[in-house]
């Protein structure tokens, strides 16, 4: 390997490394949030950061009316952190050139694109998973529309994070975590 392709490798690392610890950071400060809906200082720091600015109360107050969430930021506050951090950091993995590097490089950076290109999807599928309460049955979501009265769920307490550097686990089907390559399972 060239001095060259182990710049680039420290480029993409400390990229990867960035975008796990803030990814981390804005699910953890999300997710803390004890008011459904609602905000926390770390919260209100987080969306600070990555210039998101926050829903009107009105708005907050719809959110809770129609998703009902348990606990947490709302969705799309959430959704505007992520997308914020993705680009940022897709930015910056764009600007590697990996042109003359060897095709280890190039596959890694490539690697680390398609991570970004999932992760706002699959991020707030799983935080929304974490958050909103549940239908119980197998015809849970048809019975709820017909239902005059909501279905009985149960909070979510826990989310599956990676033991190794705490990111959250960004879709079911995932065994191994897409930031530091670790088991989840």
């Amino acid at each position: 390997m060239t001095s060259q392709e182990k710049v680039i490798e420290r480029q993409l690392d400390t990229i990867w490394v960035q975008l796990r610890t803030d990814i981390a950071q804005a699910f953890d400060a999300a997710y803390s949030v004890e008011e459904p809906a609602g905000l926390s200082s770390d919260w209100q720091a987080q969306c600070t950061r990555w210039g998101v600015e926050h829903i009107s109360e009105q708005e907050r107050q719809q959110v809770r009316a129609a998703q009902k969430p348990l606990r947490g930021a709302a969705v799309m506050e959430l959704l505007g952190v992520i997308k914020a951090i993705v680009t940022r950091h897709r930015i910056e993995a764009k600007k590697i050139d990996t042109w003359e590097a060897q095709s280890a490089v190039d596959a890694r950076r490539n690697r680390l694109l398609s991570l970004l290109d999932r992760t706002d999807d699959e991020l707030i599928t799983a935080y929304r998973t974490a958050v909103l309460p549940r239908p119980g049955g197998m015809f849970a979501h048809a019975l709820a529309g017909a239902s005059p009265r909501p279905a009985q769920t149960g909070p979510s307490t826990t989310t599956l994070s990676c033991r190794g550097c705490g990111a959250p686990r960004l879709s079911p089907r995932d065994l191994i975590c897409a930031y530091c390559d670790q088991q989840l399972v």
